[in-house]
């Protein structure tokens, strides 16, 4: 290892020293350290990290970061103890034996050899093969290391040790054999999708076709993938195009892993190795014409579908990180992965200074020799900079100067510091005021901004067709735009439940001015746009956010996917796939907040307007077809049923707008009657009607992840009764209410501001120890409104969480404490103006007050309303809540809960003692008052 110390242009020294300390002397004024620990096999290694920032003013800022422990090891995972599909018994490998370099006289295991049936093997015999090389168009080199060994019987050994069991067993090929796993993903942001396969026997989160391939060096696709894409692009592409794409493909594609993989096929002679690219295309120039497609995968005869999903990115980055995990596992080996993943991230960031550097360790450097040379590369490339800047500004010198970090360093026998007068010249950042300027950065300057008496002060206009057009001054460069549609899934009585649910996914979809998604995303991207549509129980929003001066193109395409949808069978179809995988992720998640809220408003309203499922049930996704969507719009896509609303746009200008896209676009719908229903149901105007009542399904939530660290076993339970809508005067009343009730689960962060001196968290959570979640709740409407709690124990305590939970309402109205009411009131205050903050929360807050109130009122009066509140007043409110019917929720394992009349004869009488519950410590803790 000391070819690793390497002599660097001016004075520079970098390198392994004595196999204790990896060190890096800048004539010392800079210096890094990390030792080894001689007595076990951990090294730490550092690796350097920079960004830019203030780009428009060409000022680098470069850090350096930290040190990561790795740890060394050649042995396996756990393999089990008989061959797949055999009955052949791997011999035990002790972990100090698994190097081939460590002599084993005793190692004697079984030597098996099969080929799966129609498949194509090697011969039982590998004399022949040449191995560490291409042979016969199959690479048969490795990813581990350099070159693997050969046995005296011309049997390649595996890199990773023994594995107790000889031969080739039932892989494929003697030596390396290749596995590959493309993720493709078209789009960007929240119209990313990933084509990713689906079967009945699939259950993983993120299924990703993984195929054995012959070339991982050359191949971007495994062989299945390769025939569906390519085979969809030459019906569109000429064959000289498709070649452009793979050649781009391969270029643009980023390895996130190459390495070995602990297949329990694996034996000593043969193994699998795996590699994972990425190829994205974010302008959906290819793979846009890539369709669905349903296979059957040669090597298992299984039939799947490939289909295009929308999924968040982190649930894909934990899928690979679990198959990474798998296999990676040498310190050499670790430190190539961070390194690749290191050269995807500077692609991506357009930072080209370290690819080479990088480029060069991921191709050629093995080993720690190799990490030594990479980092010693990197810090000479960087160094003179690196060396200015911690002469420049006070946080390198901060660090520099540090007695902790000299401490440190003066304790390390093999350094020695040279030319450390200066350091001691340097001034102390903790001596120097926050309020006074770094040196050497550009001063400053501020927007000033006219102040205004009420800054949230709203211009409502009505044009003469009923549209109300709302708007709000927000300075800066950007602003949000949008309408929303008093629809939603209240209003479904008469069209199949679901309507709104398709609408929301095919918000953005073709529309007669912008017919193909080439169009769409290149109008959104040049406006700097980002969309979004959402579908609530009394709405449906269509907004953007974008640059202010770019607002009118972008409502235009707001307009006409409004009243121009195309709703082609493409589209219809792909919605119903997004659909239907939506149901089942609200379904399947462990914490299925969005479907017990979805329940408690079916339970206390049943079969009537918010009663009525927000998500499309899976009998009526057939059903909704381009009639049914285009005849729902017809009947509430109307003036007068939307308001149009803009946060950080002039008024006047909002006004030309609207009477240009809005007024003067003739809807699809009466242009073309033939795409209609026969017969169109009128608007539903039915008011909503709070019935109470229970809701039970009864579910196996023992086993709801594939987590390595199973998510504990859970029922559900909410309760709630009728509050009132957001134009009653108690309104405010049950919003402080639910600030004082609070809640969340069973752990949290804390500090100031978190609602851990809430209600539910003191005499809930921190007072039992079964209960993992309760939440308060108040969700308002234009004509009612609910308050409920949502909590969550283990199914065996049910019954006392109900007991629990009926103590917190009965006692809601107890020791209102002047205290603990001024702490609700900043928690709703404080909640409600960071909230508004944000345009796009603005912009909500601002049409949704509109279309249910036809007023704004300003959050300066609320404010006002808050502290005018007494405690009176909410004792008032919990009476009147406390005399509507309970609602009532059980999800899970619900054989311990208690019959709803029992329940409900409880609350009515307010005794406890009628649910005969386990006795339960439910007294209130005694304020200060009351001791006194």
């Amino acid at each position: 290892l000391n070819d690793a110390m390497i002599n660097l242009p001016d004075g520079h020294q970098a390198g392994l020293v004595s196999m204790k300390t990896i060190v890096y002397v800048n004539n010392g004024s800079f210096l890094t350290c990390f030792r080894e620990d001689s007595s076990s096999e951990v090294f730490f290694v550092f690796f350097l990290h920079y960004f830019f920032t203030n780009m428009h003013l060409g000022i680098n800022f470069f850090l350096v970061l930290f040190a990561s422990a790795f740890l060394l090891t050649n042995s396996h995972l756990v393999y089990k103890k008989y061959y797949p599909g055999t009955t052949i018994e791997r011999l035990y490998v002790p972990e100090s034996e698994t190097r081939w370099k460590v002599k084993s006289e005793k190692y004697l295991p079984h030597d098996y050899t099969a080929c799966p049936q129609n498949w194509k093997c090697d011969p039982d015999d590998p004399k022949g093969i040449k191995f560490n090389e291409i042979d016969d168009e199959l690479d048969r080199r490795t990813f581990v290391r350099k070159k693997y060994k050969i046995d005296p019987d011309g049997r390649p050994l595996n890199p990773k040790g023994r594995t107790g069991i000889r031969g080739r067993g039932t892989l494929a090929y003697w030596g390396p054999n290749h596995a590959m796993m493309t993720i493709i993903s078209r789009g960007k942001g929240n119209n990313k999708e990933y084509y990713v396969m689906r079967s009945n026997r699939t259950t993983v989160e993120a299924p990703f076709l993984i195929e054995y391939v012959k070339k991982p060096m050359v191949q971007v696709f495994p062989p299945t993938l390769y025939q569906i894409v390519i085979g969809d692009m030459k019906e569109i592409f000429p064959e000289a195009a498709i070649l452009e794409a793979l050649e781009k493909f391969y270029k643009e594609s980023s390895i996130i892993y190459q390495g070995y993989y602990t297949d329990q096929r694996n034996t000593d002679n043969a193994w699998s190795e795996f590699t994972i690219l990425e190829i994205e295309d974010p302008s959906k120039e290819y793979f846009n014409v890539v369709e669905a497609k349903r296979v059957t995968l040669p090597e298992t005869g299984e039939e799947v579908t490939f289909q295009w999903e929308e999924l968040p990115e982190e649930q894909v980055e934990r899928k690979v990180k679990e198959l990474i995990k798998k296999s990676d596992r040498t310190t050499s080996e670790k430190m190539l992965h961070r390194m690749r993943r290191a050269k995807i991230y500077f692609q991506k960031q357009g930072i080209h200074g370290l690819l080479p550097v990088l480029n060069d360790f991921v191709s050629n450097s093995i080993g720690l020799t190799g990490v030594a040379v990479t980092i010693a590369k990197v810090i000479s490339l960087y160094s003179t900079m690196l060396h200015k800047i911690c002469l420049s500004t006070f946080s390198c010198r901060r660090f520099v100067t540090s007695p902790a970090v000299l401490k440190s360093f003066s304790s390390i026998p093999q350094l020695h510091v040279v030319n450390d007068k200066h350091l001691n010249d340097l001034p102390d950042a903790c001596k120097v005021p926050l309020s006074v300027p770094l040196s050497g950065l550009p001063e400053a300057t501020y927007v000033t901004v006219v102040s205004e008496d009420d800054p949230f002060k709203a211009k409502i206009s009505k044009l003469n067709s009923g549209l109300r057009i709302a708007s709000e001054k927000k300075y800066g460069e950007f602003c949000t735009i949008g309408a929303v549609v008093d629809a939603g899934s209240r209003y479904e009585a008469l069209f199949p439940s679901g309507t709104s649910h398709f609408l929301e996914k095919l918000a953005f979809t073709s529309c007669e001015k912008f017919q193909t998604s080439e169009e769409i995303v290149k109008t959104l991207e040049k406006h700097g746009a980002i969309v979004d549509c959402q579908h609530t129980k009394d709405g449906i929003i269509y907004a953007a956010s974008c640059r202010t001066d770019a607002f009118k193109p972008v409502l235009e395409f707001i307009a006409d996917v409004m009243f121009n949808p195309i709703f082609s069978d493409s589209e219809l179809h792909t919605a119903r796939q997004v659909v239907e995988s939506n149901i089942e992720m609200v379904n399947t998640k462990p914490e299925p907040d969005d479907l017990l809220h979805d329940l408690i408003h079916a339970a206390a309203y049943r079969d009537n307007t918010l009663g009525l499922p927000k998500f499309c049930p899976v009998k009526n996704i057939a059903q909704i077809d381009q009639k049914m969507l285009l005849s729902f719009m017809k009947t509430y896509y109307t003036p007068d049923r939307i308001v149009v609303g803009g946060v950080g746009v002039d008024h006047d200008q909002l006004i030309e707008a609207c009477n240009e896209y809005f007024e003067q676009n003739v809807p699809v719908w009466k242009r073309r009657p033939e795409l209609l229903l026969r017969q169109i149901p009128d608007v539903d105007k039915s008011t909503a009607q709070y019935t109470g009542g229970e809701i039970r399904i009864e579910k196996d939530l023992s086993n709801i992840t594939m987590s390595v660290n199973p998510f504990p076993e859970l029922a559900h339970v909410v309760m709630g009764f009728e509050s009132c809508s957001f134009m009653d005067e108690d309104f405010l009343c049950f919003s402080l209410l639910h600030s004082l009730m609070g809640g969340g689960g069973s752990f949290s962060a804390g500090g100031p501001g978190k609602g851990m001196y809430t209600r539910l968290y003191v005499n809930v959570l921190n007072r039992h120890h079964f209960i993992y979640n309760a939440t308060s709740f108040n969700i308002s409407y234009a004509d009612t409104g609910i308050f409920f709690i949502r909590a969550s124990a283990h199914p065996n305590h049910i019954d006392s969480l109900i007991a629990v939970l009926c103590s917190e309402f009965f006692r809601m109205k107890e020791n209102l404490h002047t205290e603990e009411l001024n702490r609700a009131k900043s928690q709703i205050k404080s909640s409600l103006m960071m909230n508004l903050e944000q345009r796009p929360v603005i912009f909500e807050d601002l049409t949704r007050q509109i279309l249910g109130s036809g007023v704004r009122k300003s959050p300066l009066q609320f404010l006002e309303d808050i502290d005018k509140l007494k405690a009176d007043d909410l004792i008032r409110a919990v009476d009147r809540m406390l005399n509507s019917r309970v609602s009532l929720v059980g999800y899970g394992t619900l054989k311990q809960m208690q019959a709803y009349d029992l329940i409900d004869r409880a609350i009515v009488n307010r005794d406890l003692k009628l649910l005969k519950t386990p006795k339960l410590n439910m007294n209130m803790q005694k304020s200060d008052d009351d001791n006194a």
